[in-house]
């Protein structure tokens, strides 16, 4: 399969002779002029390779590969030029982190040979993104699998809050959720140590002991060095960092307002709507208690709140046996063991791995059932 590169020049001709020479070794897409060169990076995109004249109007060389850097940051960029001036060459590196400079005329020979530089930029760019991406992706399923294997309260809190933050970001716009999903997953990471009966105590916000304090802050430490030594996760870490400050701040906060991640004031608004809905199951009255801390939250954030659908409203509730349930279902009331230990707090969302762990933990110690479970329509489709 032949590498993809968009050429991008005013003149046709000069379009037309690039095709011929580069269109035996690549798939060469022509763009005229750097409107259409950044729909084309929308509409056609991914390409290996973007390369673009210098002197075109409305749009220069050097704006259109800036805007396009942002457009399609993998794609290794490059720049024609007829006129060989250094401060053009340190313009476009500068402002369009430009691969390489190329000046016209360019022998076929030669540029083939660039453009083959190009790909194989682009290919080391790519698959060492993945890597990453993968080993990322990776750490974080294992983190959140020995949280919910060793502490079941603090793993079910985690899916609560990961599945709110998701909501709250869809509700704003926005596209990629995945940071701030992940910040929700590992915010309670620093919790693997804490014994059950404080866990409760803290997602019941009753008051703890100077002891108790000192435990929760050690755990905090916790978390911050488990996390902090796996690479690319330092927006998270900052997410977490800052997840219990005020909107408008303390006056021993270092950040307030805007100047606080966007991530931690997600986690401030759903982790404190979650500690309330312990309390109070009727998310209208704890969003009233909410409302009333003025200065706390982001009011887009909050905004955001009000305008999500009551899900209770809309998901039927079945009383179920253990092995009636299924992923996806939602818990309407708190797993417990026949003795009246919590097991998983109501409000998570039921997984192949979550579900696998309650029925082998049933094999020693007996579940109240029926249990009750909203479903969503999804699942009752393939019921």
């Amino acid at each position: 399969m032949k590498h993809r590169i968009l050429c991008v020049d005013d003149e046709i001709t000069i379009l037309g002779l690039l095709h011929v020479q580069l269109g035996r070794h690549f798939e060469v897409i022509p763009a005229l002029g750097g409107a259409q060169a950044l729909a084309t990076l929308v509409e056609k995109g991914p390409f290996a390779v973007i390369v673009s004249d210098m002197n075109m109007p409305a749009m220069s060389g050097i704006e259109f590969l800036s805007r396009a850097r942002k457009v399609a940051p993998d794609s290794v960029r490059m720049l024609f030029t007829g006129y060989a001036e250094l401060q053009t060459a340190i313009a476009a590196v500068n402002d369009g982190n430009v691969f390489r400079f190329l000046t016209k005329p360019c022998p076929a020979e030669t540029l083939v040979q660039v453009m083959q530089a190009g790909v194989d930029q682009y290919m080391l760019i790519t698959a060492e993104k993945e890597l990453l991406e993968k080993t990322l992706h990776g750490s974080i399923k294992v983190l959140t699998d020995v949280l919910g294997a060793v502490n079941p309260l603090a793993f079910g809190r985690a899916s609560r809050v990961q599945r709110l933050v998701k909501q709250l970001a869809n509700a704003m716009g926005i596209d990629n959720t995945w940071q701030y999903e992940a910040s929700a997953l590992l915010s309670q990471i620093g919790l693997l140590t804490m014994p059950e009966a404080l866990l409760a105590k803290i997602y019941a916000d009753e008051s703890l002991t100077a002891n108790e304090k000192e435990m929760v802050q050690n755990n905090s430490r916790l978390s911050h060095e488990l996390l902090a030594h796996i690479p690319r996760l330092e927006p998270i870490v900052e997410n977490i960092a800052f997840r219990d400050h005020r909107f408008n701040g303390h006056s021993d906060q270092a950040k307030k307002g805007q100047d606080l991640p966007l991530g931690s004031r997600l986690l401030k608004v759903a982790l404190d709507l979650d500690s309330l809905e312990v309390r109070e199951p009727l998310r209208a009255k704890a969003v009233q208690r909410m409302k009333e801390r003025v200065g706390w939250y982001d009011p887009a954030i909050m905004a955001a709140l009000l305008a999500l659908p009551d899900e209770c409203s809309r998901l039927a509730i079945q009383a179920l046996p253990l092995d009636g349930l299924r992923p996806e279902m939602i818990l309407a009331e708190d797993v417990r063991t026949t003795t009246g230990r919590i097991l998983v707090r109501k409000g998570q969302e039921i997984t192949s791995a979550l579900l696998h762990r309650l029925l082998n933990f049933a094999v020693s110690a007996p579940i109240q059932e029926p249990i009750n479970v909203q479903v969503p329509t999804s699942v009752t489709a393939r019921q």
